[in-house]
């Protein structure tokens, strides 16, 4: 086979950037890759002819993420790809799809269950943290903590530390400045004195 029948291709993916993709495939004797950013698929279908190898750094990047939402998902849409690629005409193309990451490729009949398996293992772990993820990175968990004027706190500390006036916690806590808790008090200054 020669340079001309490998043809990479790359899909921006939280697992792995654009960049890392691009070098791998790169190593594996790819001289042209298409983004999956600029390319429709349909143009990648025109483009590749029977018996080339389409090379993926993950085969599960064959899936088109605006279809995450439609029936069957990100999974029934890499192996609907995978399909066309890899079937000989008139139903598919007839192309080699290559995961580089394992070194699978569907030219094998067992290797090509594999990459299948390997595509339904990836679809049912992608969607998995997304939304936990996105609310971690923007901000810390549960509420914001009230922030205390210098008046506030040197009242907190007096009521917290009169114990003849306020003898229970409970007495303490109704004479504490609104907001303020008798357990953020003993956080503060430990036990009354």
């Amino acid at each position: 086979m020669s340079d001309e029948d490998h043809i990479g291709v790359v899909r921006e993916h939280r697992w792995a950037s654009v960049r890392l993709q691009r070098e791998r495939l790169k190593a594996d004797g790819c001289r042209v890759i298409l983004d999956m950013k600029d390319t429709t698929r349909a143009d990648l279908f025109r483009i590749v002819r029977s018996g080339t190898t389409v090379k993926l750094f993950r085969a599960y990047y064959l899936a088109d993420p605006r279809n995450r939402k439609k029936k069957g998902g990100m999974k029934a849409d890499a192996l609907a790809t995978l399909r066309r690629l890899c079937c000989k005409p008139p139903n598919g193309i007839g192309a080699v799809v290559k995961d580089v990451e394992t070194g699978l490729s569907t030219a094998d009949p067992a290797q090509k269950a594999a990459i299948v398996a390997l595509i339904k293992d990836q679809a049912t772990r992608d969607g998995k943290g997304l939304k936990s993820a996105a609310n971690g990175a923007n901000s810390k968990r549960g509420r914001v903590p009230r922030a205390f004027t210098a008046d506030e706190m040197r009242d907190a500390k007096a009521v917290w530390r009169n114990l003849k006036d306020y003898p229970t916690w409970d007495d303490a806590q109704k004479a504490l400045p609104k907001g303020f808790t008798v357990h953020r008090a003993f956080r503060l200054w430990k036990g009354r004195k």
